[in-house]
């Protein structure tokens, strides 16, 4: 899994009402590059590890894609995280931290 790939995993499974892409970069404090993070929601979607859905923006503004984490990329992310010997610790309000 690619690194990019496992942050926004990782966002989508602390935001289970779902993050727009702009968020998701603004929330990456800098991890994520707006050139490439559209590139890799889009692949993320078509390999079916989160499913996105078009959402009307405020007045005046473009539609935006509000993205979701799937079931297939819940077991993707727990995956990767038991390959490494990691846990999610999400208790307390860890806001993600991950323990040994």
């Amino acid at each position: 899994m690619f690194n990019n790939d496992f942050l926004i995993l990782r966002l989508l499974m602390e935001n289970s009402a779902g993050l727009f892409g702009s968020d998701m970069i603004e929330l990456s404090k800098g991890q994520l590059k707006r050139g490439s993070a559209y590139t890799t929601l889009q692949r993320m979607e078509d390999r079916g590890l989160i499913k996105s859905e078009l959402k009307d923006g405020a007045a005046g503004d473009l539609p935006r894609r509000l993205h979701r984490i799937t079931g297939l990329g819940q077991t993707s992310y727990q995956n990767a995280l038991a390959s490494h010997g990691l846990v999610q610790a999400t208790a307390m309000g860890m806001n993600g931290a991950f323990t040994v």
